[in-house]
């Protein structure tokens, strides 16, 4: 009875919806793990974060670990440090112009890295609305799967940051 209550709630609200009506506690539980399931992420939307995440993952290499102290604080290092942020926020707003559906699943895709403290993306997300719930529902509980990269764990969010910020985002999206 409760299965079939589930299925006709879940034609009636629709597909944005299918993901959180199908996940039980326990389900919930273990996507809050490390080991999040892998998502593959299209090849039309991995060309549209891929240099972004790249530039992220120079600054690891050149600069040091998330949390460890970096070793761009001065000199030339400091300057490729600065010239890779100053790009990075030139593709991010680019990003945030266009309209086209690879782009709109690119924003979520990036939302799943430490990318940066800025809302550019979270703000664009939320101002394209509920087209976006299908990209947040598919990427809450997975991790992106970038094809022809490997990138590092240091570069994913820790999975409970990760969790409160999707579901900040779909409360906004939800309050418009």
């Amino acid at each position: 009875m409760i299965l079939r209550s589930l299925l006709i709630l879940s034609v009636l609200l629709g597909p944005s919806c299918h993901s959180v009506l199908a996940e039980s506690p326990k389900t919930q539980q273990r996507s809050n793990k490390s080991t999040a399931r892998r998502v593959p992420v299209p090849e039309q939307v991995a060309a549209e974060v891929r240099p972004m995440l790249d530039l992220r993952q120079r600054s690891i290499e050149q600069c040091g670990e998330p949390g460890t102290p970096s070793r761009c604080i001065q000199g030339e290092a400091y300057e490729h440090e600065q010239q890779r942020q100053e790009q990075f926020a030139k593709l991010l707003a680019k990003l945030t112009q266009r309209k086209e559906s690879a782009v709109d699943e690119a924003l979520v895709v990036l939302m799943c890295f430490y990318v940066g403290e800025s809302q550019e993306g979270t703000d664009a997300i939320v101002a394209r609305g509920p087209r976006m719930l299908t990209y947040l529902s598919k990427y809450r509980h997975g991790r992106p799967s970038i094809p022809q990269r490997v990138y590092p764990k240091s570069m994913f969010k820790d999975p409970s940051v990760k969790a409160d910020d999707f579901t900040g985002t779909i409360k906004a999206i939800r309050k418009k």
